[in-house]
């Protein structure tokens, strides 16, 4: 480095500086409002601006009364057959839902029960009840 060249950090804050000014300059142009000057005549007061729109007249509606295609009412009545017939259905087996819901529910709880650590007692009686299986097994022989 001979002594003419200024330093490295001497260089970095000059950089930086002329980065910053950049951008200010940028941001300036940007955010300047580039828009000729209003004109006064064409300016509109608040209380001329039509805020509610004004119901000149009510829009008249007439009901067209459709009729069904042919193949639409023969795809209405099969719609309506399965209908009935899935309702009895379901009012049949809503029974046997129920019940297997039930029954399900008790066999979750029972397996749960079952193995738990600290239950001895259905422990003790599977024992019970293989010991005793095993004995009359054993006998029959």
């Amino acid at each position: 480095m001979t002594n003419q060249d200024p330093a490295l950090v001497d260089r970095i804050s000059d950089a930086s500086k002329k980065a910053t000014n950049a951008i200010g300059d940028w941001w300036n142009r940007v955010t300047t409002d580039n828009r000729p000057p209003t004109n006064p005549e064409n300016l509109v007061p608040v209380k001329n601006l039509p805020i509610y729109e004004e119901i000149d007249s009510q829009k008249q509606y007439k009901f067209v009364v459709e009729e069904p295609l042919p193949l639409q009412r023969e795809f209405a009545t099969i719609r309506h057959a399965f209908a009935r017939e899935y309702e009895r259905l379901s009012s049949r087996f809503q029974r046997v839902d129920n019940t297997v819901s039930k029954s399900k529910d008790a066999i979750s709880k029972t397996k749960t029960y079952l193995e738990n650590e600290w239950t001895v007692l259905p422990k003790a009686a599977a024992i019970t009840v293989g010991g005793m299986a095993g004995f009359v097994l054993g006998l029959k022989r």
